[in-house]
């Protein structure tokens, strides 16, 4: 099902999250085309541990004796069970994203866009790739409930935007462009 808004476009790959969100499911994640296939890289990451390395590994360490008494055995274990809820924790996240495509449709800043802005104060010129609050964090990067993202979304080239800080103190800033942040695809993992 695709949904489209003002700002930007929304895919979603499955109809039964419309429907939990509907009977009060959980709320969704807004996450990029990227950092979709960056998280489904790191549960493949996850589940193939998971399935290979140490499978092996636990039978490694029975031979080292009983688990009770087997420090070895026992780490393992633990090792697994992190990494079994990192991946339960990844599909839940998955599982009720919603991805945005990169590309406006209305020219404004939303998750998916690269915005250009400039600091009133010191005039220095920043670019910023709006992603939802899943992602990994880069430095090029300011999720949507960022104190920058809320200052940028939904404006266009040319309007102003006040980022608030820490303190009481703001910063003013002028979006200069905007423009969809196309990337290329991830080599498969």
């Amino acid at each position: 099902m695709t949904m489209t808004s003002q700002t930007q476009t929304v895919v979603r790959t499955r109809p039964e999250r419309s429907r939990s969100r509907a009977t009060g499911g959980p709320p969704s994640a807004i996450i990029t085309r990227d950092g979709e296939r960056v998280l489904r890289a790191e549960l493949a990451r996850v589940r193939r541990e998971l399935e290979g390395d140490m499978a092996q590994r636990l039978r490694e360490a029975r031979g080292f004796g009983a688990p009770a008494g087997n420090d070895e055995y026992l780490q393992i274990q633990e090792e697994e069970i992190i990494l079994a809820v990192r991946a339960s924790r990844l599909e839940g996240l998955l599982e009720r994203a919603e991805v945005v495509d990169s590309g406006m449709l209305d020219g404004r800043a939303a998750v998916g866009t690269i915005v250009e802005f400039k600091d009133i104060d010191s005039g220095e010129l920043i670019e910023r790739e709006l992603v939802g609050g899943h992602e990994a964090p880069r430095a090029d990067a300011a999720t949507a409930a960022s104190p920058v993202g809320q200052a940028l979304i939904g404006r266009k080239a040319g309007e102003m935007g006040l980022v608030q800080l820490p303190e009481g103190r703001s910063q003013r800033v002028q979006i200069l462009t905007v423009r969809s942040a196309e990337r290329a695809p991830l080599p498969n993992s």
